[in-house]
């Protein structure tokens, strides 16, 4: 029934909001799970079911969105954004940034 859904639904926005709040500092599967008082299975099925991606896909979607809004809107270097974004590594912010976005980080749009 609707209720079950709904407590799922809710449980998702919990973790939606963990990772928000976390986007700067390592998430774990584990952690997100926990946060949303899930199982790491349940956790899975339920981001497949509202976002069709798994939770580390979302995560690293939302990482690289706020990382292109920081370079295209402000002056940040791009190290400063994927730091901000919660990257130990640039080059592999790079990588995945044009990956995602076909140019590099350096060339701002």
């Amino acid at each position: 029934g609707w209720v079950a859904q709904d407590g799922r639904y809710t449980q998702f926005l919990k973790a939606t909001d963990y990772i928000l709040s976390h986007l700067s500092s390592p998430i774990s599967l584990e952690e997100i799970a926990h946060q949303a008082g899930m199982s790491i299975p349940t956790l899975l099925r339920t981001f497949k079911h509202y976002t069709a991606e798994s939770p580390m896909q979302y995560v690293k979607k939302l990482r690289l969105s706020y990382a292109y809004v920081e370079l295209n809107q402000t002056t940040c270097s791009v190290q400063e954004a994927a730091h901000a974004v919660g990257y130990e590594s640039v080059s592999q912010f790079s990588r995945e940034y044009k990956r995602y976005f076909g140019h590099s980080p350096r060339q701002r749009q």
